[in-house]
């Protein structure tokens, strides 16, 4: 029994690591696409909603209690950054155009996603 599990654990290792090899290489090939999706979200919102947002970055010095070379306690200045957002206009029109081109891309790697899957296929084959 224990001989059986042993060999079963070392097919299911062996299959996994052809579903690893080849699901990796489909998500390698499907970055673009996937950034190209993620853009046009944005874009969908930021049409619906009627205005953007713009990412600052505020900086401040802090004072924390740090260790010397010697092992002595001191007092350290630290810059510290905070990120937020705050609402920007938008061209609306060029945010459309933007969006269009973004549709037009997405069609071009989903077909290149498409060929890529068939390589990786022939490239890291299921087995029977």
């Amino acid at each position: 029994m224990r001989i059986f599990t042993l060999l079963s654990a070392t097919a299911l290792i062996s299959l996994t690591a052809c579903i690893d090899e080849f699901g990796q290489c489909v998500r390698n090939s499907s970055k673009d696409l996937q950034v190209v999706n993620e853009l046009i979200t944005q874009s969908q919102t930021t049409l619906s909603r009627g205005y953007g947002f713009e990412t600052l970055i505020a900086t401040e010095i802090e004072e924390v209690v740090c260790l010397t070379a010697l092992g002595e306690q001191a007092t350290c200045l630290v810059e510290v950054g905070t990120t937020y957002q705050t609402p920007v206009a938008v061209d609306l029109d060029a945010e459309r155009r933007k969006l269009a081109q973004l549709v037009d891309q997405r069609k071009v790697l989903e077909i290149r996603l498409a060929e890529s899957t068939k390589a990786c296929r022939a490239a890291y084959p299921p087995e029977a």
